[in-house]
Formats: structure tokens, sequence, C-alpha cells
């Protein structure tokens, strides 16, 4: 994650945040990991989906 600020005046401010998929990816798969143990599909069986 990059972040970034810069102020042109006394009042203003500019606030730049990059997140970048590498921050997020492993939460995310872990999720769906989760998901794909828990999911009931008719014709399948649970935790094969």
């Amino acid at each position: 994650m990059k972040i970034s600020f810069e102020c042109p005046d006394k009042i203003n401010g500019l606030l730049t945040m990059t997140v970048e998929a590498a921050d997020y990816q492993d939460a995310v798969e872990k999720t769906l990991k989760n998901y794909r143990k828990k999911a009931q599909v008719p014709g399948f069986r649970p935790g094969m989906v």
C-alpha cells in the first residue's frame, strides 16, 4: 500500500492511497476457501463445490 500526503497550501491537503492486489489477496482467498467448504449446491456433496 502506498500512501502520500501533499499540502498545496495551508488549508487544503491531498491524501492519495494506492491499494494493490497483494495487500488484500490473502484475505480474499481465505474467505473464498471458507465459503467453498460451507456451500451447499444441489448435485454436489457439501464441501465439494
